[in-house]
């Protein structure tokens, strides 16, 4: 179990309650070293739902930028081995995927493959009305990214490039430098300006930046603070001696005793 990434789950925010509840379980059986491998099986039954509700949802996570499946073969024996889910905040989920999704027997194959078995029993109507309102969340801040990165607004895409940008999994990331980095968004934005001057391509996914903003964070701990300024002191009454004379007779004070 990894608390980072149930914790990563929860606030993914947009989904059907029933996908976010595999998302949490598929987050809930990651191990930050080894990964995420559950059976379908196992979801199903965390999830209290079929097998074909489990892949439905799982393509729709998919779908979204959130998760990818990867299927994983023996190179010694051939055998097919447990689908292996990546999640959008570990670093090898932006690497392209080498092989089909995976056809496993054993917890079912990915409803991706055309040589699905798994029954057609639920749907999922609303996969892009989610992904729309998971960028619409993004709001403001995807916006001045995709801007300081010379990209369309919309579409995520620079010109002359094919991949866009400013996805799903690439917002998981620039939230990552606000929560990890403690950056705030104007240095986002002013760090990806700055190293977009010097690039020589442009960038495949925000992940580009990562060394970029982890190098400015350390710069902006390590800045001297500014000097407090110094309250101006207030004047102190002048100390003046008292004359004799204004000193009462001590037989006149006691009362001439």
């Amino acid at each position: 179990m990894s608390h980072y990434a149930t914790t990563w789950a929860i606030r993914q925010r947009g989904l059907k309650p029933a996908t976010k509840l595999v998302l949490w379980y598929l987050a809930d059986r990651h191990n930050p070293d080894y990964g995420c491998f559950p059976s379908q099986e196992s979801l199903a039954r965390d999830a209290e739902m079929s097998r074909a509700s489990v892949n439905r949802h799982l393509a729709a996570l998919e779908d979204m930028g959130l998760i990818r499946r990867v299927r994983r073969t023996d190179p010694a024996t051939g055998r097919v081995l447990a689908t292996r889910y990546l999640l959008a905040f570990e670093d090898e989920f932006d690497e392209a995927p080498e092989t089909p999704p995976c056809l496993d027997l054993t917890h079912g194959p990915c409803l991706k493959s055309d040589e699905s078995r798994v029954s057609d029993c639920d749907t999922n109507l609303v996969i892009e009305p989610v992904r729309r309102m998971m960028m619409k969340e993004a709001g403001d801040f995807r916006a001045r990214l995709l801007a300081a990165l010379g990209a369309d607004p919309e579409s995520g895409v620079i010109a002359g490039e094919d991949a866009p940008l400013g996805t799903a999994a690439d917002m998981v990331e620039a939230e990552r430098w606000k929560s990890d980095l403690g950056l705030t968004e104007d240095d986002c934005v002013a760090v990806i300006a700055d190293v977009m001057r010097r690039a020589p391509a442009p960038p495949r996914s925000f992940r580009y930046f990562r060394e970029a903003m982890r190098a400015f964070a350390a710069a902006k701990a390590e800045a001297p603070l500014a000097p407090r300024k110094r309250r101006a002191r207030k004047a102190s009454p002048p100390i003046r001696a008292r004359l004799p004379e204004e000193i009462p007779n001590r037989e006149a004070r006691d009362g001439g005793a």
